[in-house]
């Protein structure tokens, strides 16, 4: 483990007649963070790391810096054991006055009570209050005094609970944001019924450096929702799929089946006579059963339905022993069907 070894080197440095610094102590409470996230028997490393802190301040006389607060509030973070590091400190009067470093620990306090409710298999919605407080002192914390790990955290709590403007205030804050933190964040909205707001965050996400990381089942997941939400528009599906075509190329059948389904919803004739025409545009997709299915909604559709039937046979062909025959729709059945 990597306390142990950093454990060895300190004894090996006392041997020597070597005296730690600062920045020992610090590398120190870094090994003890580490091996704590991995461990299973936390408490050990966790006073381990409270030994380091007072051997610092009282043995060597070093004043310790925000960072050397932060590595052992990342180790009682890692142990769950919080409020105890905080005791401890102020036992002790090692606990700076100068109130950001008080509020830090106030912070994990608060964000460890949310983490222990919302962790499976509880999974509750956090107490309001410890939530009030959170943001409350995200607002006076400096940036530099916040992990993004701990804004992540509460990007998935906040997204879990449906709280899509919650998680993206607190996605904001990131310095270095993920793109799978993006990913819960625009999955909260997705179940919201805001398309304005959905849209602008993926819009946001196709101009971010995470535009590559947009799959087509994230443009796919948009035009099938678009059915679902008040102000989704026909303009947007087609919008998206645009969007597709420029970035992945030559289409699929699934997006046009997509694309279909907006246009039924939307009951819009002309766009699905559009969308049909650039279907057979596509010389190399092969339309099947359920292309024919999704345009069985309109009559003004047969047309466009028997010309497609016929694309269908002809590359895919109509076996003898279903030539005459027809579904219970009555419509003549092929091997797509």
């Amino acid at each position: 483990r990597a306390d142990e070894l950093a454990q060895n080197v300190l004894v090996q440095m006392e041997n020597l007649d070597v005296q730690p610094d600062r920045e020992t102590f610090l590398k120190l409470l870094i090994c003890c963070s580490i091996s704590c996230q991995k461990a299973k028997k936390k408490a050990k490393i966790l006073n381990r790391a409270k030994d380091y802190f007072k051997m610092m301040v009282e043995d060597y006389q070093y004043s310790p810096s925000t960072t050397h607060y932060r590595a052992l509030k990342n180790v009682g973070s890692s142990a769950r054991r919080i409020d105890e590091v905080t005791e401890y400190l102020q036992e002790r009067g090692l606990l700076k006055d100068d109130g950001h470093i008080e509020d830090m620990f106030r912070l994990e306090s608060h964000l460890q009570r949310i983490r222990r409710t919302s962790r499976p298999p509880r999974s509750r919605h956090p107490n309001p209050r410890d939530m009030e407080a959170v943001k409350d002192l995200l607002k006076k914390l400096p940036r530099h005094l916040i992990e993004d790990r701990d804004l992540a955290d509460l990007v998935r709590i906040t997204a879990d609970m449906d709280q899509p403007m919650e998680a993206e205030s607190f996605l904001n804050k990131m310095r270095q944001p993920k793109f799978a933190v993006c990913k819960l964040v625009l999955g909260a909205w997705h179940n919201s019924d805001d398309f304005g707001q959905c849209e602008r965050f993926f819009e946001s996400l196709i101009e971010s450096r995470f535009h590559e990381m947009l799959g087509v089942e994230y443009y796919l997941m948009m035009i099938h929702n678009m059915p679902k939400w008040r102000d989704g528009t026909m303009f947007a599906a087609e919008k998206y799929f645009d969007l597709m075509e420029k970035s992945f190329g030559s289409p699929k059948l699934s997006w046009f089946h997509a694309i279909f389904r907006a246009c039924s919803h939307f009951q819009d004739v002309n766009r699905m006579k559009y969308w049909c025409e650039r279907l057979t545009y596509h010389k190399n997709l092969t339309p099947n059963s359920t292309t024919l299915q999704l345009l069985n909604w309109s009559e003004d559709l047969k047309p466009y339905t028997e010309r497609i039937n016929s694309i269908v046979n002809r590359k895919q062909g109509t076996p003898e022993r279903l030539k005459g025959l027809s579904d219970d729709n009555g419509a003549p059945l092929t091997c797509g069907k």
